[in-house]
């Protein structure tokens, strides 16, 4: 996880593997990077495909981030709004945002999914908004970091918008190691196999 969004190494990155003259690069990137490398490759002959990001020039494919984001942000509200008036009532809710330092589509992620989340909550609702960086996240520190931001709102409902899964999968175990299930909320993206059994 920390390298993969380390995008100011892809150009380091690439240079080792076009020894291999490869015809297409796929590439995780932010737009400033991702010119770079399309800029590289093509001096090289080689076609780049970019996932989740959208790069002028370049071919994509996947979901664009601010758009996963949304999806996500709507998730939680169809999760969350059934708990406002029963279990969650007149608690605070904490609704935390989990990116990556220095990740322009994390932090794209995370800002879609606060917006999709400030449409649900009514207006003067007790909540509070926290974002979580870090460049070397691990399920473990997200876990630890999240076990904090739950001991210093004793008594709080939460509500989680992680980047990926492995953040997510730190989330939810937070929520099991200090049994606030019933008042903790989280998206995923991705959800494939490895995830969901790591949640199951």
């Amino acid at each position: 996880l920390p390298k993969l969004y380390d995008f100011s190494k892809i150009i380091d990155t690439y240079r080792t593997l076009s020894a291999f003259n490869p015809d297409v690069v796929g590439a995780l990137a932010d737009e400033s990077t991702g010119k770079a490398l399309l800029k590289a490759a093509e001096a090289d002959g080689s076609e780049v495909l970019f996932l989740d990001t959208k790069v002028e020039g370049a071919k994509d494919m996947g979901l664009l981030n601010d758009e996963a984001g949304r999806l996500e942000g709507e998730q939680l509200v169809k999760s969350v709004e059934p708990l406002l008036d029963g279990a969650w009532k007149d608690r605070k809710i904490v609704v935390v945002g989990i990116t990556s330092q220095g990740c322009v589509p994390c932090d794209e992620r995370v800002e879609a999914a606060f917006e999709e989340i400030k449409k649900l909550l009514p207006e003067g609702a007790n909540v509070k908004y926290q974002k979580l960086a870090n460049p070397a996240w691990t399920t473990d520190a997200v876990q630890q970091r999240m076990i904090d931001v739950i001991t210093a709102n004793p008594d709080s409902a939460f509500v989680a918008a992680p980047l990926d899964d492995a953040t997510a999968t730190g989330v939810f175990n937070a929520f099991r190691k200090q049994d606030v299930e019933e008042f903790g909320r989280v998206a995923s993206i991705g959800g494939d196999n490895l995830a969901v059994s790591n949640i199951a």
